[in-house]
């Protein structure tokens, strides 16, 4: 399995992803995918997460 990110991880600027899928679950957090917000504290904004698999597809 490739590497997941879940909601409430941190990312390489010391930020962490704001919210994720509604439905998809592992381990008691819900999935973050490509377009997710992700909280920056080097810019003080919200970014989105850029990369990810394109043919993963949820809340359907």
């Amino acid at each position: 399995m490739s590497f997941i990110v879940r909601e409430g991880d941190p990312t390489t600027t010391g930020g962490f992803v704001l919210s994720a899928s509604a439905s998809e679950v592992i381990d008691l957090r819900r999935v973050a995918r490509m377009g997710d917000p992700v909280w920056c504290p080097m810019c003080t904004s919200i970014g989105f997460i850029a990369q990810g698999n394109p043919t993963y597809v949820d809340d359907l």
